[in-house]
């Protein structure tokens, strides 16, 4: 976020860099990403397009700072549920089956791989997000005891976001069990995989 200068505009009934991202959300939900443009996000926020461009000077950066807050929101959710002192195993699992089922991220994601077409410099970004997103995976596992291997760990985060994509095609309640089902399963053969690894170096380890 830009620090505040004399030069920053006033706020108008809030803060404004956040008015804009919900804003742009809002669009994203009833409108898709075709209504996203700097212009529409500013009306809905209720602010004046140079107040947009000062925090996000492309519709790029816009998404990327949505799609960050969202990604931190997740990542803090993780981090609180993935204390074996406070929370089961089983229980890590089910919230993080609970955050798949918001459909932003996947919409934003999807947006931003989209408009990486036209800016190849997302592209890296995505990458990076991506390793983030996995390396945060890994510690959680790792306050569980468990040490899933590189391939265990993409499989997951690959089920994961696949089944969340694949989410926005459907809209019936039959599907919401059948991707929980999916990612439980897909939970608990990494734990599995990942006991059995461990296991095995331990036992290599006494011999």
């Amino acid at each position: 976020m830009t620090n505040p200068t004399s030069k920053q505009p006033k706020t108008v009934g809030g803060d404004v860099r956040q008015r804009l991202m919900a804003a742009a959300l809002e669009l994203l939900q009833s409108e898709g990403f075709q209504a996203l443009t700097q212009a529409r996000v500013a009306e809905v926020a209720g602010v004046r397009q140079s107040h947009l461009t000062y925090y996000f000077r492309t519709r790029n950066d816009l998404l990327k700072a949505v799609v960050e807050e969202g990604c931190s929101a997740l990542l803090g959710m993780m981090e609180m549920n993935a204390s074996p002192g406070k929370v089961t195993l089983a229980k890590f699992r089910d919230a993080l089956l609970s955050a798949t089922q918001d459909q932003n991220m996947p919409r934003l994601l999807i947006a931003l791989s989209v408009a990486s077409d036209e800016e190849p410099a997302l592209k890296g970004w995505l990458v990076e997000f991506n390793r983030g997103l996995l390396a945060h995976l890994d510690t959680s596992f790792r306050q569980f005891g468990l040490k899933p291997s590189s391939e265990d760990l993409m499989l997951f985060h690959a089920t994961m976001v696949g089944t969340t994509v694949l989410s926005l095609q459907h809209t019936e309640m039959k599907w919401t069990h059948t991707k929980n089902k999916i990612m439980r399963l897909a939970f608990d053969r990494l734990v599995a995989s990942s006991r059995v690894l461990l296991a095995s170096t331990r036992k290599a380890g006494r011999t």
